[in-house]
């Protein structure tokens, strides 16, 4: 998945499929932006591939902009505001629910600044490292501990607060990927998400497949 073009194709290709399942399956409003979690991380994977083309092919060098911007979109100003509000939609425990609602501004918050950050503020690079890519950022306003933090209570803390069944799976095992990452492949650690794409995906599904119709609040 981060290993190569090849690897992050075939990762993208299962992972829309996934998704584009999911979606057809569970269409109903309150549940359909948390399904497509795995289709997104199918973007997310083939744009990486396209990026691994651009980054090792000199012919395929004048796309290295394109796919990089799709890759980090997603991962930084997407997923903050879309995980906790996916979640919240899934809901019905109306304290719950209030509990959520700061954990969705704050990932609003940090996406829009992301976003901010990537259009006007900071020079954005990729370059390869090892197996994997490394996205580098010169944002002058920078906060990285401040933005970490945030951004991981926007995507652990819905999962952990949610009274659906397995959702709780999905928060703890997002947070131990974040501490997987982070002490073992620092510098490479927006990158090495991919190689939780596929089982964070298999969560979604689990989750998805024990959702009742109606739940007690």
């Amino acid at each position: 998945m981060c290993f190569s073009a090849t690897a992050s194709f075939v990762a993208g290709s299962v992972l829309t499929a996934a998704g584009l399942i999911a979606v057809s399956r569970n269409g109903r409003n309150n549940q359909l932006a948390f399904a497509s979690m795995p289709l997104l991380f199918g973007v997310q994977q083939l744009s990486e591939g396209f990026l691994w083309l651009a980054l090792t092919r000199e012919e395929y060098a004048h796309w290295i902009d394109y796919p990089m911007f799709i890759f980090i979109v997603i991962a930084q100003t997407f997923w903050p505001a879309w995980v906790p509000w996916s979640i919240r939609a899934l809901e019905v425990n109306v304290v719950r629910r209030k509990w959520m609602l700061p954990l969705v501004w704050i990932g609003v918050f940090v996406s829009v600044r992301n976003l901010i950050s990537l259009l006007f503020l900071s020079e954005v690079t990729a370059s390869v490292n090892g197996i994997h890519i490394l996205y580098s950022f010169s944002d002058p306003i920078n906060l990285p501990i401040i933005s970490a933090v945030l951004y991981i209570l926007a995507i652990v803390g819905p999962p952990l607060i949610s009274s659906a069944r397995h959702m709780k799976l999905l928060g703890v095992f997002i947070a131990l990927a974040l501490a997987v990452s982070a002490v073992y492949f620092k510098e490479v650690v927006i990158s090495v998400w991919c190689y939780f794409a596929a089982a964070i995906s298999a969560i979604v599904f689990l989750v998805l497949k024990y959702m009742p119709n109606k739940e007690k609040a």
